[in-house]
């Protein structure tokens, strides 16, 4: 996710260069605080200016929706006593700086652009935060990827970034994993994609429990029949049956149920489902040694640190929010005032930089200079690798056994990602820590 992050900013025009003004912006304010003062006596519910961490681009979304919280308070200030606080400033250099991020500032282009990146970058965070958790299996990797593919299907240079990521990785696994869960099924799979038909899936079902585990023939055709039935959903898989809808939410409790009727369907599903797509667990396992085994407490034998360690994972982690703490699973909207998270002028800003056009950006307004020429060489390079990808990709898709589809026509009607799977510290609402 990282590396789309990066794709994104590299491939936006002027994403990279925004981003940089943002944070110029925010540290100065934060390093002058009689006029950061002022700032705070124009806002209804003072907020602390977030400096995103450098290794962490997660924190530097929740920086910018901050500052987004910040423009109309910022542009008071700055229209009123602009020139007193440029007349705070000793050097001429300073005041210079000062006056370049103050136009910037005042700048509508800014603002929208700078609303227009964080409504791109939200989804990406959404499916990182998917992807980070301890639960997190094969199937929801395929799902998070379709729902950028989703997002990000107004851009072609980004599609593409997707798309040669994913024709890296194995099709069959991820699509058997994604299939096998009760909840999802064949659910915004494309039926017209043969790389998808129900007899290419029960082939797969096979070929991969053959490669997986020493079978038979006869097993492995077993697995191939299993598979079809669970596709038709006939048998023990029928939605009528009310152990099915009861348990296809827990694809563990699914499986376990189908132990005794379909013994080797059961086996693969329960090996896919167990194969771990991160190492943050890992991460937050040596934290948690870390916060156990202390300079106080260095006497600590490696035992002791384990179980202490084993226990700890057990018990529920501390609620990123209040509103988490009070039983939900994560921050809803309705739940928390719209003012509070976003602010009333930070949610307008978004809705207007949703409806700006591509070409509304490139153009932009007279006191922005955009380099063009910069601008078509930068996509005419990316154009002749894209080339050179899809090239290769034909190449290696002709290598026989080998099957590719590409990610926009494995799914159709796709949701979109749903923005209250976000918790505070991602909309950059204030919190205990400010």
């Amino acid at each position: 996710m990282n590396l789309i992050v990066g794709s994104y900013l590299k491939l936006e025009y002027g994403a990279a260069e925004a981003l940089k003004q943002a944070f110029d912006i925010i540290n100065w304010w934060k390093w002058h605080l009689v006029p950061f003062s002022w700032l705070l006596a124009e806002m209804d519910h003072p907020l602390a200016l977030l400096t995103g961490c450098l290794t962490r681009w997660g924190s530097q979304v929740a920086a910018l929706i901050r500052l987004l919280q910040f423009k109309e308070a910022m542009q008071v200030v700055l229209g009123r006593r602009k020139q007193e606080i440029l007349d705070m400033l000793a050097k001429k250099e300073q005041r210079t700086r000062a006056s370049d991020l103050f136009h910037l500032a005042q700048s509508d282009y800014f603002w929208l652009q700078l609303a227009d990146m964080i409504q791109k970058l939200l989804p990406v965070r959404i499916a990182v935060r998917v992807l980070e958790a301890d639960s997190a299996r094969l199937d929801d990797v395929l799902e998070q990827f379709g729902r950028l593919a989703n997002h990000f299907s107004y851009s072609t240079l980004m599609t593409h970034s997707l798309e040669k990521r994913w024709f890296k990785m194995d099709h069959k696994l991820f699509l058997l994993a994604y299939v096998l869960h009760p909840a999802r099924h064949l659910q915004h799979i494309n039926p017209k994609l043969e790389f998808a038909y129900t007899t290419s899936l029960a082939q797969y079902a096979k070929e991969m429990y053959q490669r997986l585990f020493p079978c038979t023939a006869e097993e492995g055709t077993a697995v191939y029949k299993q598979m079809a039935v669970y596709l038709a959903k006939g048998g023990a898989f029928s939605s009528s049956i009310p152990e099915y809808q009861d348990s296809k939410e827990n694809p563990d409790t699914f499986w376990c149920l189908m132990t005794q009727p379909f013994p080797h369907l059961t086996k693969l599903a329960d090996h896919l489902f167990t194969i771990a797509v991160n190492s943050a667990a890992v991460d937050r396992l040596f934290s948690d040694f870390g916060n156990i085994q202390t300079q106080r407490r260095s006497s600590l034998v490696h035992d002791r640190v384990h179980k202490l360690a084993t226990i700890k994972s057990m018990l529920p982690r501390k609620p990123r929010s209040k509103a988490k703490a009070a039983g939900g699973k994560y921050l809803s909207r309705q739940t928390t005032r719209a003012s509070k998270l976003s602010g009333d002028a930070a949610q307008a800003a978004l809705a207007k930089a949703a409806r700006q056009t591509q070409q509304q950006y490139v153009d932009g307004p007279e006191d922005i200079i955009v380099d063009r020429q910069q601008m078509d060489d930068l996509v005419q390079e990316y154009q002749e690798q894209v080339e050179e990808d899809e090239a290769d990709d034909a190449d290696f898709a002709a290598i026989p056994g080998v099957k590719r589809c590409r990610l926009s026509d494995l799914f159709v009607d796709m949701p979109a990602f749903d923005m209250d799977l976000l918790f505070e510290d991602d909309l950059g609402s204030d919190s205990e820590d400010d």
